[in-house]
């Protein structure tokens, strides 16, 4: 799969990221709230494939998959906070 570089790890809109793995966002704000990279698909009318997260702390969306493109995805991502559990 393209965007697919192994061990659960993929390139998307050309940074590495881990899939299962948990983010911050690269610009803090009050409200905004991590997210658990889920899967990514390289998928046509997606600019720079298909993400999809889960927000992590937000009790009304917690737990409720999300889809994005990969280049917003790539921009909002800031450090991973927390790896995928095994």
């Amino acid at each position: 799969m393209p965007g697919e570089i192994g061990n659960g790890h993929v390139t998307i809109a050309d940074r590495e990221f881990e899939l299962g793995a948990v983010y911050a966002p690269r610009r803090p704000r009050p409200g905004l709230h991590d997210r658990k990279l889920l899967a990514f698909e390289p998928a046509a009318g997606w600019n720079g494939g298909k993400v999809t997260v889960e927000i992590v702390g937000r009790a009304a969306r917690a737990g409720r998959p999300e889809p994005m493109s990969g280049l917003w995805w790539a921009r909002w991502a800031g450090e991973c906070i927390s790896k995928r559990e095994e």
